[in-house]
């Protein structure tokens, strides 16, 4: 999953590699640290937390300026909060600690995530830095749009079914947060990364997706790594009787599992949809063709186009 990067030049070099291959595959991911900090220290635990909160989960490495963590980190938090819940990256500032072999006015900062969060992380912490204009900063910015895209633009991490090619919301709002599922699908859609979309399913197939004491659902969820609110008690906005809302929150790739996982409990015997986006991008080798032969070169000139990524079939 990851290729460790030695000797690794001073401050921010991570950030800049990493940033240099965002508009395209991240495919290379800096671990500065070795066994450091300790699994057993509050950092350590805070880092697994993340990693075990995050599937598909990457980990990249910064070292960044002692100076510059007033700026990433804001009042009281504010400024981290606002970056992981853009980005859906999990940042984990170790800011106590010299990290061993540097000097004092350094620190260790942690990126666990997806590659596209984590691009897009590491991103806006070299704007922070550098006292840039960010995307986060740009006003309009609509989160889970852009979370969106930046999955698309990275879908290579999907599995499973084909990603979907838009999400649904049934409202705004909604369900109300006075009440038990409003207040629970708000939280996880707190999670760093989260998106949401919601499927309209008949009532009478509700107890066939949630299953005895909520044993399908909880399998559902655990095998798709999407979780999953079934709103049965009222209805959508703009919905009648007899269809109720299940609420997916999760990352695309998860969704879209999830997605074909509740469609299969449901009705079996319903085909999967055809066609979305492909749930990876496969090159046979990455070298050939060789670009001194002339199909070599056709697919090199489309290749660096951007935003073209390149697709084999064998």
């Amino acid at each position: 999953e990851m290729t460790s990067t030695p000797s690794l030049p001073p401050c921010l070099s991570a950030t800049t590699m990493l940033v240099m291959g965002a508009g395209r595959h991240a495919e290379r991911f800096a671990r500065v640290m070795c066994d450091w900090p300790e699994p057993e220290s509050d950092d350590g635990r805070r880092i697994a937390g993340a990693e075990a909160n995050m599937r598909p989960a990457y980990k990249h490495e910064l070292i960044v300026p002692k100076t510059a963590l007033g700026r990433l980190i804001g009042a009281s938090g504010a400024k981290l909060k606002q970056m992981m819940g853009f980005s859906g990256c999990s940042i984990v500032v170790i800011d106590k600690s010299v990290p061993p072999g540097h000097a004092d006015d350094v620190r260790l900062v942690v990126l666990i995530g997806t590659a596209a969060a984590i691009s897009l992380a590491a991103s806006e912490i070299l704007c922070v830095i550098d006292n840039k204009q960010s995307k986060l900063s740009q006003a309009g910015v609509n989160t889970q749009a852009y979370r969106y895209e930046q999955a698309i633009a990275q879908h290579f991490d999907a599995s499973g079914a084909p990603l979907l090619s838009k999400l649904d919301v049934c409202g705004p709002n909604w369900p109300d947060m006075a009440g038990n599922s409003g207040k629970r699908i708000s939280e996880a859609e707190a999670t760093p990364g989260a998106m949401r979309h919601d499927v309209l399913v008949d009532k009478t197939a509700l107890g066939r997706l949630i299953g005895a004491g909520g044993t399908k659902l909880k399998e559902l969820s655990a095998k798709t790594g999407c979780q999953l609110f079934v709103v049965d008690k009222e209805m959508a906005p703009g919905f009648e009787d007899p269809l109720r809302a299940v609420v997916m929150v999760g990352s695309l790739p998860a969704i879209s599992h999830a997605v074909a996982e509740v469609r299969n409990t449901i009705d079996p015997t319903v085909a999967p949809e055809s066609g979305g986006l492909l749930p990876a991008f496969l090159k046979h080798d990455a070298t050939w063709p060789p670009t001194t032969e002339k199909w070599g070169d056709r697919i090199a000139q489309r290749e660096i186009v951007e935003g073209n990524v390149r697709h084999d079939l064998l």
